[in-house]
């Protein structure tokens, strides 16, 4: 060894004490994310949100395995609980096991909800950074506990000056909210309180880990003109496709503003928050723009993908099934992706295991539908005669609920209820008008379960083009 270095076959190696993290890239992005800011520009600033006194609008209380406060937000670790599978075993319900180290807005009757941290003295703050929760990889079918938090759909941060809530304008390191991290640089504020304001995507419930904020002494260019941020859900989806659309404009200085939406296909609106249906396939750009009274603009986007409709109407519908193993997915059953094979292995369909007998698989729509076709790719992972697994069905049979008897009915002369693997086995019958079609199963007698990979409901008439 000399020089610093040690000699080998691979070339010069550099010793410990010359290594330093800062010199990766993805080291310190990884540690950024985790919580941990190791650049010499900034990591240098105290967290001043750390252990400080928080309120919110709202937090989620109940039940005891899902309690969640605004101090884990300060705590000063962006860790969260996750899902777990309780009892000691493959087969116990997933579900929380302990408190998960958010705060969390899950049940809250608000169009949208705040944190507030109090610095306890005016400060000067340049930098915040936030840490959303999601734990969209998690089963709410099977898992009450999980899949109940995402990412806000709008975030905004404010500042108290002294008498009243001004909004902070500054540079985003994602125009979108993103599960983690999220950062804002903006010229600096002296306050001594300040809050994140969230709106929430859907249903679920915005949850966040930790907001820290820092005077990294780092001066930023205010930003000037209107701001603006675009949203649609959904984004993608069959023709024809309604999205719902969300405009937020704002102006640093305060300036009457007008909008207009592009919708990308000829259509135009002047509302900020407006709903929009395509009704041609293709792909759509559809562009709020705001401008100010000196002509100033600003625009921002969202990408719009538009799929000509196949005649399939079970993506329209929301599945149900009898039982669902906890690692299955029952409403994968109708998403419209041609499977490639029978056995694909766990998470993509529907499985019963170890429950079989008499199960069913359900579709419902909002409104009635008209058909005259049904197919079903059938899910097995284990050989036939192996007494064990999943396998397609012994037998099994199409209802649809009859309004006029209120009673599920066989759909009339059907051709034949086929159980081959690796392709789609087609019924065709008479045509029926309903709001729900099941399909109900007898497990084979070498079998622990049953299972089905897609299910595919033809409009009554369809013809491809």
């Amino acid at each position: 060894m000399s020089g610093g270095s040690i000699e080998g076959v691979i070339g010069p190696l550099q010793s410990a004490n010359d290594i330093s993290l800062r010199r990766n890239d993805r080291m310190v992005d990884m540690l950024q994310k985790a919580g941990r800011d190791i650049t010499p520009e900034t990591g240098h600033a105290a967290n001043l949100a750390e252990g400080r006194p928080v309120q919110a609008s709202f937090t989620t209380t109940s039940p005891a395995s899902r309690v969640t406060a605004p101090e884990f937000a300060v705590d000063g670790f962006t860790i969260s609980g996750l899902p777990a599978m309780a009892g000691g075993n493959n087969f116990s319900r997933p579900g929380y096991v302990s408190p998960n180290t958010i705060w969390g807005t899950e049940g809250s009757p608000n169009s949208e909800d705040w944190l507030e941290v109090d610095l306890g003295s005016p400060q000067e703050i340049d930098n915040i950074k936030l840490y959303f929760y999601s734990d969209k990889d998690y089963d709410p079918q099977q898992n009450s506990d999980g899949d109940t938090y995402r990412e806000p759909l709008i975030y905004r941060l404010q500042y108290h000056d002294g008498s009243d809530w001004g909004n902070i304008f500054g540079h985003r390191s994602s125009a979108r909210p993103l599960p983690n991290f999220n950062e804002v640089a903006f010229p600096r504020v002296t306050t001594d309180r300040v809050r994140v304001i969230v709106t929430p995507m859907g249903d679920y419930g915005v949850g966040l880990k930790e907001i820290q904020a820092f005077n990294t002494g780092i001066d930023v260019e205010p930003l000037t003109g209107p701001q603006v941020l675009a949203f649609g859900s959904p984004t993608s989806g069959v023709e024809p496709l309604t999205v719902q659309f969300t405009g937020i404009v704002d102006h640093p200085e305060g300036d009457e503003m007008t909008i207009a939406w592009d919708f990308g296909d000829g259509q135009s609106s002047s509302e900020l928050s407006p709903e929009h249906t395509y009704v041609e396939p293709g792909s759509y750009t559809a562009t709020l723009t705001a401008t100010d009274s000196d002509g100033e603009t600003g625009s921002a986007s969202v990408d719009i993908e538009v799929a000509e409709f196949d005649g399939n109407l079970a993506p329209f519908a929301q599945a149900t099934c009898s039982y669902t193993s906890p690692w299955e997915n029952c409403e994968g059953i109708n998403s419209g992706v041609d499977p490639t094979t029978s056995n694909p292995g766990i998470g993509v369909g529907w499985g019963t295991w170890p429950n079989g007998g008499t199960q069913w698989i359900q579709l419902n729509w909002t409104e009635p539908i008209q058909t005259d076709r049904s197919d079903v790719y059938w899910y097995q992972d284990s050989p036939d005669g192996s007494n064990s697994g999943v396998k397609r069905p012994a037998t099994w049979v199409l209802q649809y609920w009859d309004a006029a008897t209120q009673a599920w009915v066989d759909v009339p002369n059907p051709s034949g209820y086929g159980t081959a693997l690796n392709q789609y086995n087609t019924t065709t019958h008479d045509a029926v008008t309903t709001t729900a079609l099941r399909i109900t199963v007898e497990t084979r007698s070498d079998a622990v379960g049953v299972g089905a990979l897609q299910w595919k409901v033809i409009e009554a008439g369809f013809q491809p083009d």
